[in-house]
């Protein structure tokens, strides 16, 4: 009987390995996939947006206002369809890197983008604060690509706060260190969190909001890289948090 029973677990475990193995032969295809259509796309489409910029400007005294205007909208379509396609690729090229271990300077990180985004928008009221000292062992890398996401994102959606605020931070939870980055901006209804770390999924209008949706699917994919997980805390027009833990890695 011991032995059916073992002989069991052990045609069940190696089912499991099985499994695994053609699941990730499946995700690296379908990543190679993307990454592959992706970067065949950028010729054909600067073929387009350069056929369409001589169009405008060889013939530019033949054509009518609207002939004007519909050359315009492909042009501005073009360039969306550049900004989809490098997001592809940078969100591809995020699965494929190889994570290099170090530690890493969150404070000072958090700091220099904070910086970069005041030099971009130098009539921003809003208050920042970030804790001193705080640091995590990751792939600094992906950790700038991550921490960018996540406070443009902040930036973003306090900008039309009279007294904006983003705070970064960490604290302990289950004895184990949770960092996270707050905002008091627009906020999101939690029904829909389900959706938010989807690429290309939005909660908000673009009229309201400008943006591709693609920066928090990366933020996810760097986390889960790094063997972590993410969550979020939201209330319409209170703002957001995001939570993430490294937890195989700290």
């Amino acid at each position: 009987m011991d032995r059916v029973i073992k002989s069991s677990i052990e045609e069940l475990e190696q089912r499991i390995k099985d499994l695994t193995a053609r699941l990730e032969q499946s995700n690296k295809e379908m990543e190679d996939f993307a990454y592959s259509v992706s970067h065949d796309l950028r010729s054909p489409l600067r073929g387009i947006d350069g056929w369409s910029q001589a169009l405008s400007e060889d013939y530019a005294e033949i054509l009518d206002e609207t002939a004007k205007i519909y050359l315009s909208r492909i042009r501005n379509e073009t360039l969306r369809m550049h900004e989809l396609i490098e997001s592809l690729l940078q969100l591809s090229r995020i699965s494929r890197r190889v994570i290099e271990l170090e530690s890493v300077d969150l404070s000072c990180m958090s700091d220099s983008i904070i910086s970069m985004f005041r030099e971009q928008e130098p009539g921003r009221k809003i208050r920042v604060n970030i804790e001193p000292s705080l640091s995590i062992m990751a792939d600094k890398f992906l950790m700038n690509i991550m921490m960018t996401k996540l406070l443009h994102n902040a930036w973003k959606f306090t900008e039309k706060k009279e007294l904006a605020q983003i705070d970064i931070g960490s604290t302990i939870s289950d004895n184990e260190r949770v960092y996270f980055v707050r905002d008091n901006g627009a906020g999101f209804n939690l029904a829909y969190a389900k959706k938010l770390f989807g690429a290309f999924q939005r909660m908000h209008k673009p009229n309201d909001y400008p943006g591709i949706g693609i920066g928090l699917a990366m933020v996810q994919r760097i986390v889960l890289r790094h063997g972590g997980n993410i969550w979020v805390e939201s209330t319409v027009d209170n703002g957001a948090t995001f939570f993430w833990a490294i937890r195989s890695l700290t």
